[in-house]
Parts: structure tokens; C-alpha cells; sequence
């Protein structure tokens, strides 16, 4: 699979587009800091996307959906708050001058919704499209959404970075092939990347698994272990994590397509969309992007980045 190298690789002639005003030294006083703010959205922002700011600014906050994950958003006993796309969030925040508040969605399928229900036909008839009822609700569906045909009509996407998808089993029940799924039994989330790819991937190759589907609070690995599936397409749980945490279970050889993902807008927000764009290009190429994917990974952004697109 072919992927476009521009949303992951910044080139020496991007033009430093915003500046963190979230992480200021602590002698400058938040009169200075306001300031600073001011200058660099006049200087970097077009006149429209300073007054869907300043707009937003009366409200005080940016909203984000997203889910509870290791990865994502969690929420730890001493109150401290982690997650990548928490961290990054915040950041982005803290640079338009607002305060951020964070809807956890338990269900995948409310990102998809429309009028309260998810239909599951929208995966595969192109005349379906309709705006989810959840954006109205928040800003930004902030997440690791794979950026895939369906989603498309649905919201517009910033594209982030690839991940790889890596297929999983109880240790001795390893495969070779894609086929050899027939009659297993297949953990995934309703309506996730990973179901719409098997389901492509079953009309293709002529075979067929059981669907086993996961809560977006289950742990994907226990629910392999414990027995509620045979098998488990991932990508970040392994690829981001350098294969920890596999006790009991193995890795398949079995060559899946990469799939780029990335955050999304209502399709209306032209300027949101466009605003998002600077701040993930300036992030990546000041290094903040790749220094919280460590931090939260233990992984080198570029080693990862190595990893997936070369394999």
C-alpha cells in the first residue's frame, strides 16, 4: 500500500506555522503569555481562522470525543491524566488559548451515529452519508481513527501517521496465511477498520470468521487469553509498544495492508480542519509530536515510522 509520505515526513521548507504558548518559562506572566498568543495567531493564522478563534474563545473550550485507553485517555487513582491523544489535545489547547474538556465515549459505534443508531449498511452503500450526531456535540473526534473510504463521507480527517496491523493468537495457534481464519473466531470493535478490512478481505480470498465483538473498554489481549476469541487484528497495542505486554500470546507471519490514521471534524468546519492541519505540521516538526508518541509509547517516533512503512 502506497501511502502519502507528507503526513508523517515534514520537510525542511515547512514554515513554522504556530508556537506553543501552553509552555512558556514560568517567569513570564500570563499578561505576557496572552500576548505572545495574540502575536503568533495573527502572524501564522489567516483572518479567518483568528476569528473562528476568537469566537471559540467565548465559549472558553475546546471539546474533544474520544475513548478510554492506555493509548488514547486514561484517567489514573491520583487523578493525573495520560494518553497521546489526551497529551496532544491538550497541547493544542493550551496554543488557541482554551480550556480543554474531554467526552469519553464508551460505545465505538456513537462516533458513527446517526439519530442515535448506527448502521452498519453506511460500511458499504457510497449513496449513504450524513454528518454523525456526536459532532455537533464536540470539536474533534480525537483518536487513532483509521482514515478509511466510509469515515470519509461521514467527517473530514487530518491524516497523523500510518500504523500497521498486526494479527495475534494464543501461543501455538500461529498462521501463515489470511485464509486460515476460517471458522475462527475474530476479535474486533463494531464498525473499527479492522472489521471492514477482514469483511473485504473474506469476499476476496473466500473464506469466512465469527466476528467477536469487543466493548471499547475491553483489554484486546485479555480478551484473546481469557478465550472470548481466537484471534486479534491490532495495530498501535504492538506496533507502538515494540511487541510488550504478549505473555501467552504470538505474532502470525501474516502480511496486513498499513492504514494512515488521524483525528476528524464535522465536514462543515473548513477552518477547524485547516487550523488542526497547522498545529499537527508544526508539532511534527518542532519534535513535540514524536517526544509525546515516546513518552507514552517508549517508542522512537522515527524508529516506529522505520518500522511500519518498511515492512
Amino acid at each position: 500500500m502506497k501511502m502519502n509520505r507528507l503526513f508523517f515526513i515534514i520537510s525542511i521548507l515547512v514554515i513554522v506555522l504556530l508556537a506553543s504558548c501552553g509552555r512558556q518559562p514560568e517567569e513570564e506572566s500570563p499578561v505576557e503569555q496572552e500576548a505572545e498568543c495574540e502575536e503568533v495567531q495573527a502572524a501564522e493564522f489567516t483572518p479567518e481562522e483568528i476569528a473562528w478563534i476568537n469566537e471559540k474563545r467565548k465559549s472558553g473550550k475546546l471539546i474533544i470525543a474520544t475513548v478510554a485507553s492506555e493509548d488514547t485517555y486514561m484517567v489514573h487513582e491520583d487523578g493525573s491524566i495520560s494518553g497521546f491523544d489526551y497529551k496532544l489535545a491538550h497541547n493544542l489547547a493550551q496554543t488557541l488559548g482554551l480550556t480543554l474538556e474531554v467526552r469519553v465515549q464508551e460505545d465505538a459505534t456513537s462516533f458513527f451515529a446517526k439519530d442515535g443508531v448506527f448502521n452498519l449498511d453506511v460500511t458499504t452503500d457510497p449513496d449513504i452519508s450524513y454528518t454523525p450526531d456526536l459532532l455537533y456535540e464536540v470539536d474533534i473526534f480525537a483518536g487513532p481513527f483509521s482514515i478509511v473510504p466510509w469515515r470519509e463521507k461521514l467527517m473530514r480527517f487530518v491524516p497523523m501517521m500510518p500504523v500497521g496491523q498486526v494479527l495475534a493468537s494464543r501461543e501455538g495457534e500461529e498462521i501463515e496465511d489470511i485464509t486460515e481464519l476460517d471458522g475462527k473466531r475474530l476479535a474486533v470493535l463494531s464498525g473499527s477498520y479492522q472489521e471492514t478490512l477482514i469483511t473485504r478481505m473474506m469476499a476476496e480470498k473466500g473464506f469466512s470468521v465469527v466476528f467477536a465483538y469487543m466493548q471499547s473498554t475491553d483489554d484486546p489481549l485479555d480478551f484473546v487469553k481469557s478465550g472470548n476469541a481466537d484471534y486479534l487484528i491490532d495495530g498501535a497495542v504492538y506496533m507502538a509498544r515494540g511487541m510488550r505486554n504478549l505473555e501467552g500470546l504470538s505474532v502470525s507471519p501474516v502480511k496486513i495492508d498499513l492504514v494512515t490514521i488521524g483525528w476528524a471534524v464535522r465536514k462543515d468546519n473548513n477552518l477547524l480542519k485547516s487550523i488542526l492541519e497547522k498545529f499537527i505540521d508544526k508539532s511534527l516538526f518542532d519534535g513535540s509530536f514524536g517526544r509525546l508518541w515516546k513518552e507514552n509509547s517508549g517508542v522512537d517516533f522515527d524508529y516506529y515510522l522505520k518500522l511500519v512503512t518498511d515492512q
